[in-house]
């Protein structure tokens, strides 16, 4: 299982974006797997408290979120080795010493979930939302802890939870857009797009997910300009591909 965050990339899944004739799928902008901030798995970069041992010698005693620290590390190569009860285990007294490290109960919840254990990964989640409210990578592996539920709504009411936190942050913005059009709600989706490429103007698979609710209002003009845009600045064969048959269905 990979440790570190993957970065989104679209996956085609059908969906009915235009009403017939013709009927028309179009892909879905894609779900990331579940998030886990990546950290350095390098000492703490706070310094050991130290005490004078015998004969001068100097003993280290590690605080509270060193020792979560470390645990974290051996969970990370627990999983490396597909030993995933016991990472979990290192992670649960991670959090049990020191229940902000985030990365450890962001990890947890992944493993829970992928292990078929979706309501522990959901408690863990919660609990961390509780003692860090702000912290939306927890609404977002939330989110992803409903999708695996098939609970779409769910997953739209857990992001929601977390716009006040998100501020401006474009991946947030993005995925609720991909989960708004996955439910149809394209007016709504197509807000969150903007919004998500104002910071980041030029990712292509965004302005897909644009354009393919645009199209679904049935403003064509825009969703072909939005479509020609993601082509040009860089899409994978399929989703080129895609999107040049909607240009040619709207006669561009």
């Amino acid at each position: 299982m990979a440790v570190a965050p993957v970065a989104p990339a679209p996956v085609v899944a059908p969906l009915v974006v235009v009403p017939p004739p013709p009927v028309v799928k179009a892909p879905v902008v894609a779900i990331a797997p579940m998030p886990v901030k990546e950290e350095p798995v390098a000492a703490a970069s706070k310094p050991m408290n130290q005490t004078m041992g015998p004969r001068g010698s100097v003993s280290r005693v590690l605080t509270a979120e060193q020792h979560a620290e470390n645990f974290y590390r051996d969970a990370v190569q627990q999983i490396q080795q597909g030993r995933m009860a016991e990472a979990q285990g290192l992670l649960r007294r991670a959090l049990s010493g020191y229940a902000l490290h985030h990365a450890s109960r962001q990890l947890l919840a992944r493993s829970l979930l992928e292990t078929g254990q979706p309501e522990d990964a959901k408690t863990v989640l919660l609990d961390g939302l509780t003692i860090a409210p702000k912290h939306t990578e927890f609404y977002m592996a939330l989110a992803h802890v409903n999708l695996a539920n098939k609970d779409l709504e769910g997953a739209i009411k857990a992001i929601e939870r977390g716009l006040p936190a998100a501020s401006d942050n474009a991946d947030y913005h993005a995925f609720y857009a991909a989960l708004l059009q996955r439910n149809g709600q394209h007016e709504e989706a197509v807000q969150q797009y903007v919004t998500a490429l104002r910071q980041a103007p030029d990712s292509a698979n965004w302005l897909l997910g644009l354009a393919i609710s645009l199209q679904a209002k049935k403003e064509m003009l825009s969703a072909a300009e939005a479509y020609q845009r993601a082509i040009n600045l860089g899409l994978s064969p399929s989703l080129t591909q895609f999107s040049q048959d909607r240009l040619r269905q709207m006669g561009r």
